[in-house]
């Protein structure tokens, strides 16, 4: 007796296709190595006028510009918080504890939002128009483009919050708050380099 194959329809063929799971993951991993990669190109175009000028025995900084390190490190304390917070709101919704993980992206928020007030303050402190020099171009991209992060992964933490109030993430759903503790761990790492190279050195 010859075994027939039954005839498999191609609708239930492609059901069956394996699914990645976290193709979130990876897309937000590419997305922020990706980022990492401009911003310290950038930070290494800085440094190289900045050292081109040294050389020749001028001064970095534009006359009259003075950058303040107390609100630098009142921001890297807040990143520092923010960082810790924003692990506690992965594990509170890995662990299935919506209340604290309610708490954890409340406190980031309000320290990104505290890290996007001081930045502003800092610049009006600064005494720099964005294009009364060169050096004063090549910091502002700096501050801006991180600027820029900073804003989009407080609007990212925003919508998490948003998801985990409805109650769309469990311990079994909890991929998207894992990215969001990714991009604002990048956030973070990319502050402590500007922090360094700008306000620190100037």
């Amino acid at each position: 007796m010859t075994d027939v194959t039954p005839f498999k329809p191609i609708g239930s063929v492609a059901a069956k296709r394996p699914v990645t799971k976290n193709m979130l993951l990876i897309a937000v991993s590419l997305a922020s190595t990706s980022v990492f990669v401009g911003y310290m190109s950038l930070v290494g175009i800085y440094l190289s006028n900045r050292a081109d000028m040294l050389a020749l025995g001028e001064t970095w900084l534009p006359d009259g510009v003075k950058i303040p390190l107390t609100q630098p490190n009142f921001m890297a304390v807040s990143m520092v918080f923010s960082l810790i917070t924003a692990w506690w709101a992965y594990a509170s919704t890995k662990n299935d504890d919506r209340s604290n993980s309610l708490i954890a992206h409340s406190l980031t928020l309000l320290f990104g939002f505290g890290f996007v007030a001081q930045t502003f303050y800092l610049l009006s402190l600064m005494n720099m128009g964005a294009a009364d020099s060169s050096q004063s171009v090549f910091i502002y991209s700096l501050i801006g483009v991180h600027l820029i992060l900073c804003v989009l992964g407080i609007v990212n933490i925003v919508l998490t919050t948003v998801r985990t109030i409805v109650g769309d993430f469990s311990s079994e759903n909890y991929d998207a708050v894992l990215g969001s503790a990714i991009f604002w761990t990048l956030i973070v790492t990319l502050y402590s380099v500007l922090w360094y190279t700008v306000y620190i050195t100037k």
